[in-house]
């Protein structure tokens, strides 16, 4: 764990990490945001209901396609970005924005490891 772990800190870091990360956002399934790092023109609230209604969807084609479990990831790629999407438990999204031109998987670890320490933080605050 990190000294002064909080989950502003825990975006900032990821944020930090790689320079073509725009934004992030942590928020509930059900569309409720818990930390942000998110640029000025992106409205907060309504990218947690966009987020939790791309996850719920996405669970719900899993589940058609026969899939068991959950859905873990999601990546939308724009013309100028990618949106990326990771579970965190059961109960929390983390959400990602980066400029296109990159290398995911530099990005994925990145957002694995953060992930850990979110889930790492809630865990102790429970």
């Amino acid at each position: 764990m990190y000294a002064e772990d909080s989950l502003d800190n825990i975006l900032k870091d990821l944020l930090s990490s790689i320079p073509e990360m725009k934004g992030a956002i942590i928020a509930t399934k059900d569309g409720l945001p818990i930390a942000s790092a998110l640029p000025p023109y992106i409205d907060e609230s309504l990218m947690t209901k966009l987020v939790s209604f791309l996850f719920e969807q996405t669970e719900k084609l899993g589940r058609q396609c026969g899939e068991s479990s959950n859905c873990e990831f999601n990546v939308i790629r724009f013309e100028s970005e990618y949106a990326v999407t990771r579970a965190i438990g059961k109960d929390v999204i983390l959400t990602v924005l980066i400029v296109k031109d990159i290398k995911l998987g530099l990005v994925f670890l990145d957002i694995r490891r953060a992930c850990e320490r979110i889930s790492e933080l809630m865990i102790k605050n429970k």
